[in-house]
């Protein structure tokens, strides 16, 4: 499969070995703003931040980086707003203007650096009010895991409204009938939106278990498949469409699928 990678709070897509890939996080660097980071692996990058000043207990192997929070914007300039392509350049907001209590801030982040995080990025209305990072740079790498499913989601609905599929289409449509562990019948009716809502009715190993949309079960392996419908119904690869269809509109740079290593 295939995973999104991004920086710090940033964007990385993923998956596993033999789909599409897997995801990282860090923060993103877009001309339109950055979203936290999806089974095929993508990564984008950042500018480092001025400091929220915190006594942050970090484990012992970590050390506080940075934390973010000046009040270049306040509550007048109310709204949302786009960061440009320049991180450098991207807005801030105090805690107490956006609504937030500072001392109480501190220490929520204080509390994820004590349970292992490696980064906090607080956004609102498209500015950042606090950002820390403990042992690795603001841009920094990683599998975004189950975020990217938020990706997944954005794709099928610019992949409908294209008129490339339409949440009803059989998946055998745009597969074959040998995209599963079952007897093509077995699958037929298995339709996109059964895939997406994690209703397939298969098993772990793509194995019939119960009939299509009868049975809610997590199942990252079967959820995957969206990567090569979305491939299939735009006649183009993951990557390829998701920079065009997503990336590229959102100006973000970095970002990438990559193959996911198993365990």
């Amino acid at each position: 499969m295939a995973s999104l990678v991004a920086t710090g709070a940033g964007m990385v897509l993923g998956g596993c070995a033999g789909d599409d890939g897997g995801a990282a996080g860090g923060r993103s660097s877009s001309s339109s703003g950055s979203s936290p980071g999806a089974s095929r692996q993508a990564t984008t990058a950042a500018a480092p931040a001025t400091a929220l000043p915190t006594t942050a207990a970090v484990p012992p192997t970590a050390t506080a980086a940075s934390t973010a929070t000046t009040s270049t914007a306040s509550a007048a300039s109310a709204g949302d707003y786009f960061p440009p392509a320049d991180d450098a350049a991207w807005e801030r907001v105090a805690p107490g203007a956006a609504g937030w209590d500072r001392e109480r801030l501190a220490v929520a982040i204080d509390f994820a650096g004590s349970r292992r995080s490696q980064s906090v990025v607080l956004v609102t209305g498209g500015r950042i009010v606090a950002e820390q990072q403990w042992g690795v740079p603001p841009d920094y790498a990683r599998d975004i895991a189950s975020a990217q499913k938020s990706i997944v989601a954005v794709l099928s609905a610019i992949a409908a409204e294209r008129g490339l599929l339409t949440f009803e289409t059989p998946v055998n449509d745009l597969l074959g009938d040998r995209w599963t562990h079952a007897p093509a019948a077995d699958v037929s009716r298995i339709t996109v939106r059964h895939l997406m809502s994690m209703t397939s009715g298969l098993g772990s190993q793509l194995e019939v278990v119960a009939k299509p949309g009868t049975v809610w079960a997590y199942n990252n392996n079967a959820y995957h498949r969206m990567h090569r419908v979305f491939a299939a119904a735009a006649s183009t690869d993951l990557q390829s469409l998701t920079r065009s269809w997503l990336w590229e509109p959102m100006g973000v740079r970095t970002a990438r699928w990559e193959p996911r290593i198993p365990g």
